[in-house]
């Protein structure tokens, strides 16, 4: 974990990061806001990366949280989704 980029990364899935309620067929949450703030993270860990040198280990863990924020903004957006389509 590097604390530069997210004090709070962890192995909890993403969606635990974003609750999601349903009431009836409105949605509460917003899912799409925090996917953002993953991908913004993304980028400010490969931000941090490309400013250190390639044998850095600092780098490489940057480059894997930048993977792993990526990889939840996906996670949020496709659990996101099927809840979206049916609310509007």
């Amino acid at each position: 974990m590097h604390p530069i980029c997210d004090a709070g990364h962890g192995n909890a899935p993403a969606a635990a990061y974003a609750p999601i309620v349903r009431r009836g067929d409105r949605l509460h949450g917003d899912a799409a806001m925090d996917a953002t703030y993953f991908r913004e993270k993304a980028l400010t860990c490969l931000r941090l990366a490309k400013g250190l040198s390639w044998n850095n280990p600092a780098r490489g863990e940057l480059m894997e949280l930048a993977a792993e924020f990526h990889r939840q903004a996906d996670e949020l957006e496709a659990v996101a989704s099927p809840h979206q389509s049916r609310a509007r």
